[in-house]
């Protein structure tokens, strides 16, 4: 089955915010990584345009077209996806006349009848990621273009001012994935774990370790298709945790000079400019903070979304471009350095602290679905947390 095909650069908060869409909608894709400025040889020839991310969708997938070359279009066409996922089956027509025969225009009947719908299920999936009442919905678009438009380019600065402090921190982040240091000198693709490069086994190990699982797979079942869709997903989870190709972390290595300097001209990282971008930051997580009210997290006089009673597109883009100052341990469609790597001025840790800032990180922990247990599904097991548990959602996906 043809895939959606998702250029980025990885630690972009623009490219994490679609990935967290479609991950929400459930549609699968596979992403394309590059480095900055050699992402220009994915956009180009898909787009046209230079900017990340750019989603391109398989023939006949959507009415937008084939290409989506903003953030907030993927967004947007990820939430159509779940309306249309939602939406009851079409009754089947039939052009049969009357002497057809009853049994055939008996069968068509039965296909109309109504089946029977969780409520619960039909509210989650009717009211993401954009709500149906006309003024939540001018609310959760004024708030989507305040966050994406100005909160992520100021974001943005912030971070790459102290990320460029650390060469080899820099590499890893623009590479989506932490590396580590062969004897020369050089880095090469580790495991996301704790960076260290898997030992390769001599050769004869290697030819019994296949002999074992060639034998291994020759005595399995023919697996069901609960299986089959388990195994899919556990591929497509590998596929995403695994870094960009070797060469282009090899390219990113050569050029880093240059891409940091282009990086620092085109976006003008410096110190003066990360301060006044820091200063407009906590002012935005202040508006955040008094939106959202005392606690922040559903408690008395707190709201725990910020517009009506659900996760909407407002809470999405707020966390994702929160998140390259948050650090959301493990949670990041990316590689993103611990919260202990960076320095102590890193500005991080104290908006952690905000009301706005708890409110970005438990979205994430809320909402923000692992590759493999995403889309419907994973609304079927919000809709019976929330029926064990109450309102109150305690732990992620």
């Amino acid at each position: 089955m043809a895939k959606h095909v998702l250029v980025t650069i990885p630690a972009s908060h623009y490219c994490e915010r679609a990935r967290w869409a479609l991950d929400y909608a459930g549609i699968a894709y596979k992403e394309d990584k590059w480095p900055p400025l050699l992402h220009y040889a994915g956009t180009l020839p898909a787009s046209g345009t230079k900017s990340v991310p750019v989603l391109k969708c398989p023939k006949g997938a959507g009415p937008r077209g084939k290409v989506l070359t903003d953030s907030a279009d993927i967004v947007r066409y990820a939430h159509e996806h779940m309306l249309a996922a939602s939406a009851p089956a079409p009754c089947p027509t039939t052009t049969t006349s009357l002497t057809a025969g009853e049994q055939q225009v008996s069968m068509s009947l039965e296909d109309c009848r109504p089946q029977p719908v969780n409520p619960t299920l039909t509210t989650i999936l009717s009211s993401s990621l954009y709500p149906s009442d006309p003024e939540e919905l001018r609310q959760v678009l004024q708030l989507e273009q305040l966050f994406s438009r100005k909160l992520g380019v100021w974001t943005r600065v912030v971070a790459y001012q102290h990320l460029f402090k650390d060469r080899d921190m820099a590499l890893d982040v623009l590479s989506g994935h932490r590396q580590a240091r062969g004897a020369a000198g050089l880095r090469q693709q580790a495991s996301p774990g704790d960076g260290k490069l898997p030992k390769r086994p001599p050769p004869q190990q290697q030819e019994e370790q296949g002999c074992q699982v060639q034998h291994q797979q020759s005595r399995r079942e023919e697996p069901g298709r609960g299986q089959q869709e388990e195994q899919q997903q556990q591929e497509e989870q590998l596929q995403q945790q695994q870094g960009m190709a070797s060469w282009r972390c090899a390219a990113l290595r050569w050029l880093y000079p240059v891409v940091r300097g282009a990086i620092c001209r085109g976006m003008r990282v410096n110190e003066e400019t990360a301060a006044a971008c820091l200063q407009r930051v906590r002012q935005v997580f202040d508006e955040v903070g008094a939106r959202l009210g005392a606690g922040g997290d559903g408690d008395v006089g707190g709201s725990r979304y910020l517009v009506g009673s659900h996760f909407t597109a407002a809470d999405l883009t707020f966390a994702a471009m929160s998140a390259v100052l948050l650090m959301p341990e493990g949670l990041y469609g990316a590689y993103l350095p611990p919260l202990e790597a960076w320095g102590p001025d890193f500005p991080g840790r104290q908006l952690r602290e905000t009301v706005a800032g708890r409110h970005a990180l438990r979205m994430y922990e809320m909402h923000r679905w692992p590759v493999g247990r995403r889309g419907v599904q994973g609304l079927k097991e919000e809709v019976e947390r929330k029926d064990g548990a109450g309102v109150r959602l305690t732990s992620r996906m």
